[in-house]
Formats: C-alpha cells, structure tokens, sequence
C-alpha cells in the first residue's frame, strides 16, 4: 500500500512537472519577438531599364540593371527567409511597382515618382524593420570608374541606425569581393547628399520632398555594389556563381546590422 502510494506521489510529481516546463516553453515561444521584416527594393523595373552594359562587339546592351538587381534581390529574399526573417520584394518579376498607375504623391499626374512612393509605402505598410534598395551604378562617360558605395540618408531621426546599415552592409561587401578575388574596392559609406540630387537626398531615403511626400519610416540603405559601365565589374556577373555571392554579401550585411543594434 506504502509503495502504491508512493509511485502514484512520484507519477503526479513528474506529471506536474512535465506540465510546468511544456507551460514554460509555451510562454516562452509567445515571449519571442517577432521575425524582423526585411523590405528589400530592386531598383528599377518595367519601363525603367536603369543603367546598362553595352557590348561593343554586338553592339548591344547586353546587361540591364533591373534585370541584375531583380537576381539578387530574389535570391537575397529567399536566404533571408531561410534564416528566420520575414523578407518582402517591392517587386518580383520585371515591372513596375506602382503596377495599379495610380497617383501616389497627389500632383495629378503618374510618373516614375509615383513608383518610388510605392516602393516607400509598401514598406511603410509592413511595418519593414529595415529598408535596402539594390542597385548596380553605370558612368558611361568614365568607364575607368569600379568601386562599391553604399549610402544612407543623415537627415532622419533614425540616421544613426542607417548609418551602421550601411556600415555593415559595405562591411560584408569588402569580405565577400575578397573571399572570392574580385578586385572592386569598396568606398566609405556615404551620405546620400553628396549625390547632389534635386531634393537634396534619394527619394527612397529621405526626408518629406515633393516626389515621396510620404517618406520612410524605417532606417535604410542603398548599395551600388558595383558598375556595369567597367568591363572587369560587368564581366564578374557572366561567372557562375556571381548572384549568389552578392547575396550572400547582402545577407551577412544585414544580419551583421540585426547582431549590432539588438
């Protein structure tokens, strides 16, 4: 009788306890903050080719930078999503993101600046914990010219945080031209104004302007990891293997940011 009662002690003990830590863990797994959203912005797409490679043998352009960013950007999405972060693409397949043509920033006409507003609201509307915007530079009348630069907006309330973006994305680009021995230096990061741009900033980054009247609310960067113009850079795209290294350089950047400001 003794030892009946005694099992039946032991037994409710374990029972009890086997309870508490599965309780545990499920307060534990509803404690967990959730996945971090990741906006990442193919520049470009649709009408708007952005910069180009032109084969002087066939006498074509054979390298678009929509295309070139569109590649990364979906392989960059989905190494991100793999890793436990919710990533989102302002666009997916060649086109446009204000694909509805609608008026966005109210000055009753439909151009591309109603496509950069869409591209802002869309990561406004998911709440994006970051903003990256992928482009590859191109400098025609100086095809010498073959560097990495990333650039972040100092006129936010979050420039700080945009700042180390920038910071650790040019960071991981260094390691990842090196590791795979592509010789494409890599720039100080670098305020966005020194782009002289009409608005004073790049549209996607900065503050309110009269093309995205509704602006970022989010730290962000964009990247120019290299120019389409320069033969060595462009011809690194041909390799095998080329768009899963940049990605590969992106993730690390962002991660790297993710490991910092936690």
């Amino acid at each position: 009788m003794y030892l009946a009662k005694n099992r039946l002690l032991v037994a409710f003990a374990l029972a009890l306890a086997l309870l508490t830590l599965v309780g545990s863990g499920l307060v534990a797994a509803q404690q967990q903050p959730p996945p971090k959203v990741v906006v990442i912005d193919p520049g470009h797409g649709g009408s708007e080719s952005g910069g180009a490679h032109y084969n002087a043998k066939t006498k074509q352009y054979d390298l678009l930078e929509k295309d070139v960013n569109l590649r990364v950007a979906q392989r960059l999405a989905a190494r991100l999503q793999a890793a436990g972060y919710v990533a989102i693409l302002t666009r997916n397949t060649d086109t446009q993101v204000n694909v509805a043509h609608l008026d966005l920033n109210g000055n009753k006409k439909i151009d591309v600046d109603d496509d950069l507003q869409a591209r802002v609201d869309l990561a406004n509307s998911n709440h994006a914990a970051i903003f990256v915007s992928l482009h590859h530079d191109s400098r025609s009348y100086d095809p010498t010219a073959n560097f990495t630069t990333v650039y972040y907006c100092a006129d936010r309330p979050f420039a700080a945080q945009s700042a180390q973006l920038a910071a650790s994305l040019a960071a991981a680009f260094a390691a990842e031209w090196q590791q795979q021995g592509w010789a494409i230096p890599v720039q100080p990061i670098s305020p966005d104004d020194v782009l002289k741009k009409p608005g004073g900033h790049l549209y996607l980054l900065g503050p309110k302007n009269w093309r995205v009247p509704r602006p970022s609310t989010m730290p962000g960067a964009l990247a120019e990891p290299l120019f389409l113009t320069n033969e060595y850079a462009s011809s690194l795209i041909r390799q095998p293997g080329f768009y899963d290294a940049e990605a590969d350089a992106y993730f690390h950047g962002i991660v790297s940011y993710f490991n910092t400001v936690k």
